[in-house]
Formats: structure tokens, sequence, C-alpha cells
């Protein structure tokens, strides 16, 4: 059956068709609408209508390049194959396989195939709920568009999403064997010298480099069992340092052999290299051969009562001064005198008054030890100039999916995530096997030029002419000039919910619209360039910038065009407000439309004190303020600098500069906010609310 004109009823109209049906005219009812044919064709320009039910059904294929429409839009076949509109109220659709390269729109729509493609820029669109269920594969092609203005529920053993975007402003609940959200258009490139250029100085250790900003002091490991039972070795003989790096003090600060913060102490290295707080007193052997002879030497004693080292140690300071020359059992012309009561009262006594400086002692040989333990050696270190490479996207085409509210995914085997996002506005739960997130990896060099300092030899030492002679260490030097490889990843890949933190970006919101669902206004008079598909709005308004506009009276014909809709725009606020905080929302706001309006709101409130207060009263000029961003800037200081804080029981805050004679008031909830520069600092300042603390 062809038909190239109208056929149209008043009541219901019925085609029963052993054949085909090739519409390229027009078949229209007021009443319910029914199609049977072996094959149905609804031409380019052609049309299928009903103000009630549409019903078309085929066992071959249903190929559409024109326009169909009803109340409860149902459509059975064995292969859908959309180039043009589909709309309805209702719209059901059952196929072996579902090809949309066109737009498929409904309040509430359902989709049940063996497998479903939407292809580059194509839209499948419901503005309450979406369902779509596929048992074998659901393809989400470039700049294609799955959206629901509710909630949707996808189904399939297998989800690619390939640079394309799914989005549930509502809840989202996908379920599948497999899902894949791949960037499949990211073009990087390595700018060698795109990255910091720093000067370091690098140690080489037997465990690894390390930098010499992770080095907390260095210290030369004494040779003796002084400090805790150093062995003489060749580093050592030659008074070499070793690291003790801020890791090392971090670590035994916290769970070292004794635990103790002092690790952490600046001065400890001043300690660790200086002298014994007690050494005691003996007999000590001086002189050499002939003229070797044993002496008395008295006790010795290091650190006044009121140095640091003892609180920092932990050790009691004593009461006085370190004790005089220790009691000896001899007279004075070394003739024993025996071990008497007096010589036994008099020792205990100097001992109780050693006994502090020999606590502090013990303690030090016990911090030496452990730091012992961890120095570090190195036979090389460097002083270069080192410049990292950086990774610029050139272009990228993330596949997204996103969520209002809540996102369940219920994955069973493989869930990839590569280089694209999955944010939720509410709680981001995955049920199944956790996300394979995949960043782009791209090698490249660091470089590295300056000179190289490494331990050897560099001459001779000879003590009779050139005889006796020596091996002279010391430090050589050489050229560095070195290429040491790297990787760089790709940072656009996020996989969050409403809690995740800050991300750091460079770049604003995208402004390629992609899907067919945005179409470029033709009307000269029109205020925006682009506008989201009637077909789809069904003059149904979104807030948009023109409430912004209303508040400042400006009016929209001195103006240049805005960019869209309010549906546009709340959808380039949303992806800004995920780039720049990784948030799906601002705040507690969990409506759109609601975090919209509070956006213009305080952008409106915060331009009008501008106009006001700078402009037509001309305060802040002796701050030298011109323009909105130096008043923002300003603003954003008194915030973050306030010299007071006072609080509104409704929630308002004022911050306080006194430095500047700057009040605002902001209201955390919408974001509003004033700013202004009193004639009379004091008086306004006395009459403003005076508590201190939030209510």
């Amino acid at each position: 059956m062809n038909n190239q004109g109208v056929l149209s009823a008043q009541a219901e109209l019925v085609l029963l068709a052993d054949g085909r049906l090739v519409n390229k005219g027009s078949l229209q009812s007021n009443g319910d609408l029914s199609v049977q044919a072996s094959g149905i064709e609804n031409g380019a320009d052609a049309r299928i209508s009903s103000q009630q039910a549409v019903s078309l059904s085929t066992p071959g294929e249903l190929n559409n390049a024109g326009q169909i429409s009803g109340g409860q839009t149902s459509l059975a076949a064995t292969s859908l194959n959309n180039a043009g509109l589909i709309d309805g109220v209702d719209v059901s659709v059952q196929a072996s396989s579902v090809h949309n390269t066109g737009r498929l729109y409904g309040d509430q729509v359902s989709v049940a195939a063996d497998s479903v493609v939407n292809a580059e820029d194509a839209v499948i669109a419901a503005r309450s709920d979406l369902s779509i269920q596929a048992s074998d594969a659901l393809v989400n092609q470039r700049g294609a568009l799955i959206l629901s203005a509710g909630d949707m529920a996808l189904s399939a053993d297998r989800i690619e999403n390939r640079s394309a975007r799914i989005e549930a402003l509502g809840d989202l609940d996908i379920g599948a064997r497999v899902l894949l959200n791949a960037n499949e258009h990211l073009q990087t490139e390595v700018i060698s010298d795109g990255g910091d250029t720093t000067t370091r100085t690098l140690y080489f250790t037997p465990s690894g480099d390390v930098d010499a900003s992770d080095v907390a002091w260095m210290a030369v490991k004494p040779v003796g069992s002084i400090f805790g039972g150093g062995e003489w070795d060749e580093y050592s003989a030659h008074g070499r340092s070793r690291l003790f790096t801020h890791a090392s003090a971090q670590a035994l600060a916290q769970a070292g052999p004794v635990p103790d913060p002092v690790y952490v102490d600046p001065r400890l290295a001043t300690w660790y290299h200086g002298p014994e707080p007690y050494v005691a007193a003996g007999m000590v052997t001086v002189g050499s051969g002939d003229n070797e002879t044993q002496v008395w030497a008295e006790a010795q004693f290091a650190y006044t009562r009121d140095d640091p080292i003892w609180a920092a140690l932990g050790i009691t300071p004593p009461a006085g001064d370190a004790p005089g020359p220790m009691p000896r059992p001899i007279s004075a012309d070394n003739e024993v005198s025996g071990d008497t009561p007096q010589y036994r009262e008099a020792l205990e006594q100097w001992q109780a008054q050693a006994a502090p400086w020999v606590a502090l002692g013990e303690k030090l040989t016990t911090l030496r030890s452990a730091i012992n333990a961890e120095l570090q050696p190195f036979d090389i270190y460097q002083n270069v100039t080192e410049t990292r490479p950086a990774l610029s996207t050139l272009h990228s085409e993330p596949g997204q999916i996103l969520a209002g509210g809540n996102a369940r995914l219920n994955i069973r085997e493989q869930f990839t995530n590569q280089d694209s996002e999955v944010i939720a506005g509410g709680t981001l739960s995955a049920l199944g096997v956790t996300a394979n997130n995949q960043a782009t990896q791209v090698q490249a060099d660091i470089t590295r030029t300056g000179t190289a300092y490494t331990w050897g030899v560099i001459g001779e030492d000879c003590l009779l002419g050139n005889f006796d002679c020596s091996p002279k260490y010391g430090w050589l030097e050489s050229a560095v000039d070195q290429r040491i490889p790297t990787t760089l990843q790709v940072s656009e890949l996020r996989h969050e919910q409403h809690a995740s933190d800050a991300p750091s970006v460079s770049s604003g919101p995208s402004v390629n619209l992609g899907s067919a669902l945005f179409q470029p206004v033709a009307d000269p008079a029109s205020g925006v360039l682009f506008q989201t598909d009637p077909n789809f709005t069904q003059q149904r308004r979104w807030t948009d910038a023109g409430a912004q506009l209303a508040l400042l009276a400006l009016d929209p014909n001195t103006l240049q065009k805005r960019l869209g809709d309010g549906f546009l725009e709340q959808r380039l606020v949303r992806e800004q407000i995920a780039q720049l905080t990784g948030q799906r929302f601002l705040g507690d706001y969990t409506s759109d439309d609601a975090q919209y309006l509070a956006l213009l709101t305080a952008g409106a409130t915060f331009a009008q004190a501008f106009e006001k207060h700078v402009l037509e009263q001309g305060e802040f000029k002796g701050l030298g303020i011109r323009t909105r961003e130096q008043f923002a800037g300003h603003v954003e200081n008194v915030v973050n600098s306030p010299s007071g804080v006072r609080y509104y029981k409704d929630g308002r805050v004022i911050y306080l500069q006194e430095s500047t004679g700057t009040v605002v008031i902001r209201n955390p909830s919408s974001g509003e906010s004033t700013a202004f520069q009193p004639k009379d600092w004091a008086g306004c300042v006395s009459a403003l609310p005076q508590r201190s603390t939030p209510y």
C-alpha cells in the first residue's frame, strides 16, 4: 500500500495490509490509529499521528524518516530504524533490533529489544521516566544522548557508552554484565617543557633517590661506641655525612623502638652531634711510650639546668648546678684512707646530684642508637635543574553517565570507565564489580641538567716525596644531562558521588552541544542562539538567565544573545559545577531549577551591589577598585581574611575588615552577598548585630 496524500479519520483509523505500507503523505486520526503490515516505511516529511493511541505493528522492518506521534505510541517490529521523530505521552517500542539516528521522545518511554543502537548525535529522551531493556547490547554512540528528566532504568547484557551521554535528572539504575564508558576521541600532546622547572639536590642512597627537601638533617655517624655502638668503616673514617629524613623522623616519633616526638624536633641534630651529658670520672692514660702514665680524670658534665634539652628529651632538669669533683677513697697524698662511712655518704650525695645528667645521657644514647639505624649513606649526589613535561589535551569527548539523584550500578562482570565520567548527585552505589578506572597514559621524559658529584679517588697523599703514598678521596664532578622516562596521565576521569573532592581543572564547560536535542534558532529576533527541541519541551519553560536580567532591570534587546534556553543553560551549569567542584549540586540543592535560580539571584545581588556602591556612590575607589572583577576579588578577600565576624538570626553572616573599611553581608544558603564601605565605620559596626557565634 502506498500513500502519498492525506488519509484522515474523525474517529478511529485502522489499516490492515498484506504487503508493505509506504507512507509519503499523512495518516492522521482524531481517535485511535492502528496499522498492521508486513513492513512499514514512513518517509521523510511523512506523518503518522493521532490525538489518541497510535499502534504500528509489523513482522518485518519499521523504517521512519518522518514523524510518528500519538498520545500512546506503540511500535512493534522485527527491526525499527528511526531517522525521524517518534513522540508521544507513553511511548512503547518492542523489536528485535532498534537503530536510532533521529529523535525518540515521550513522557514515559519504554524500549524492549535484543539490541539497541543510539547512533551518532541521536536522542532517546523521556520527559518523565525512561526504561530500556536489551537482552543483548545497548550501544550509545559518539555525541548521542539518552536522557530522562525523571528516573531511568537501563538493562542489557552489554552496555557501551562511547563518547556519548547517559543522563537521568532523577535516579539512575543500570544493570548489565559488562558496562563500558569510554572516551574514544581523546587526543593528547606532550609538551616537553610544559611542566614545572625546579632546581633540585638529589642524593642517591642504597634505598633510592632522596630529594634534599625530604632530608631533616645530615649526621656524621660516630666511629666509636660512645654514640650507640658505631663501628669503624671506610665511610665513617672520612667523616662523611649521612641522611636523616623527615620520613625516618616521623616513623621514629610514632612507632620507633621508643616512640618520642623529640625525633621531629629540629634541635635534635645539635644534640645528636653535641657533647655527652655525662662522662664518668676515672683513671685515663696520657702520653705514650716511656712517657705514658695514668692520671685521674674528673667527671664531665654538659648542658646547664636551663638548657631546652631537658624538656625536649623528657628528663626532669636538676634543681641545682652540676656537682664538683667526685669524692675519692684516698687522701690528698694518694694514701688509701679506706671505704669509710664518711666517704660513702659523700659519694651518695654526689651521685644523687649527678643523677639527672646520667639519665639525660642514657636517653640521648637511646635516641642516637635509633637515629643511627635510620641514617642513609650516599656516594653520589646531584645539583640539577629538572624540567617536567606536561600532557595537553587537544580534544576530548568523554563518556558521561550522570544522575541528578542516586545512581545504582549493578555490573556483574566488567565495568570499565576509560577517561570518562560517572557522577551522581546523590549516592553512587556499585552493587556488582567496582569500576576499573582507566586513564590514558603517555610516555615522556623528565630532563635533568647540572652537576653530579661522585665519591672516589681524586689523587694521592704522599709522606716522603713520591714514597709512602695512599689514595686521596673526595668528590669528583661530572656534567649531568639526563632523560628520565616518566608516565603522564590524562586527568579527565571521574567516578564520584556528591561527597567527592574538588578536582583541579583548567577549562570551562563544553559548548559542543552534540545531539539533535539542541537546535540552532533561525529567527534573528530570538534572544538565544540555540533552543531545546520544542517537540521535547512541549512549551514547558525552565528557569533561564532572563530571571537575572529581570532582577537587574536590563533590557535584553540591548544585550548580546544568550547561548541557549533555560534547559540548555542549566545543562551547561551542571557541567561547570561538576568540573569545578566534582559535585552534581552545590550545597544542599537537589533541584537544577532551584540551584540555577539561586545562582542567578546571587549574581544579580552582587551586580546590584557593584552598581550601587562602586559606580553610583563612589565607594572603594581608594582601594583602586574600578571593575566587577576587582570588586569580586576584594569581597572574597574580606570573607577569607576578616577582622571580625557577626551573625544574623536568619543565618546571614557579616564579615568586617577594618583595614579597608569594608562590610560584606552574605547568605550562605543562597550565595547572595552585598558589600559596602560605610562612611561612619564605628557607628555602622555598633548598629550591626553583635553576636560573634552562629545561632
